[in-house]
């Protein structure tokens, strides 16, 4: 696919770029590297799914959409299930229902309106059951959705099992940016292509094996009757030389933080809202 032409190559360049049309709203990573996005139309007020392997940027399915067409979200990724959640009202963060998605095909395998996700564990899914005051937990197989355990209220099984599905650690999990503090008194050992004195906000940055990847936002020049942003990225090679600067966005309407992210050594950001990069980073890519 072609890249944006504000993307300004060095020696490092993404290894392939996906549109799916909307704005990506939500990204979650399997375990094994599939990315899954929420394809927003803000207008239409409508909202498709898609899942792309990670490493090749091959499209595995896309066009999922369901009978509610905006009040719809990812909840979670659970082995090869991503979880699809709904809204017990409109405008309301509460979450309600279970949907579960086959991540290789896209093919809904189950869907329940009487549960609210909580966490999950092996091959299991843990839910409280809508309308229960007492928050009485279920457990549901993942692949067929059907209660294979409920648990009473005041069981003191729940609260062991949350706390090893928070601890499992995951080999190859996603690394987010970090912070790193305000622009004048940002550090990176390097002179900036684009120096981010006078950055909205925090400065990030995101360490990849032996490279520094470091992002920020600047004022643009004001248009209409908003503030807009602009949004730079930066990767840096361990002796501080650029191998890769982006603007990747010219017209933000707010500073966002966490809009980048790395796994497997890959470091993946998307341009403009719409289109999802991948550039692998690791020297053994």
């Amino acid at each position: 696919m072609r890249l944006p032409s504000f993307l300004r190559r060095h020696r490092l360049s993404p290894a392939w770029s996906y549109t799916p049309g909307g704005v990506i709203w939500r990204l979650l990573v399997s375990g094994d590297g599939h990315i899954v996005g929420e394809d927003r139309d803000t207008e239409r007020k409508t909202v498709r799914f898609f899942c792309v392997d990670g490493r090749s940027g091959k499209v595995l399915w896309s066009n999922l959409v369901f009978e509610e067409q905006w009040w719809v979200g990812i909840e979670a990724v659970h082995g090869a299930v991503v979880l699809i959640h709904e809204f017990a009202t409109p405008d309301m963060p509460d979450h309600l229902g279970i949907r579960a998605v086959d991540i290789e095909t896209g093919r809904v395998l189950w869907g329940r309106r009487d549960a609210t996700y909580s966490f999950a564990y092996k091959d299991r899914l843990y839910a409280v059951r809508a309308g229960s005051d007492s928050r009485t937990f279920i457990a549901l197989d993942v692949m067929s959705g059907e209660v294979v355990e409920e648990f009473p209220k005041g069981d003191d099984t729940i609260l062991p099992l949350r706390s090893l599905a928070v601890s499992e650690v995951v080999e190859g999990a996603v690394e987010h940016p970090h912070p790193i503090g305000p622009a004048e008194h940002v550090d990176v050992g390097a002179e900036l292509p684009m120096h981010p004195k006078g950055a909205v906000g925090d400065v990030e940055m995101l360490q990849v094996g032996d490279r520094s990847v470091v992002g920020w936002y600047v004022t643009a020049p004001f248009r209409g009757d908003a503030p807009r942003f602009h949004q730079h990225l930066v990767v840096y090679s361990k002796d501080r030389s650029v191998e890769f600067e982006a603007l990747v966005h010219d017209d933000a309407k707010a500073p966002l933080p966490d809009t980048f992210f790395a796994h497997s050594g890959i470091l993946y950001f998307i341009t403009q809202d719409r289109t999802l990069n991948a550039m692998p980073l690791s020297r053994t890519q």
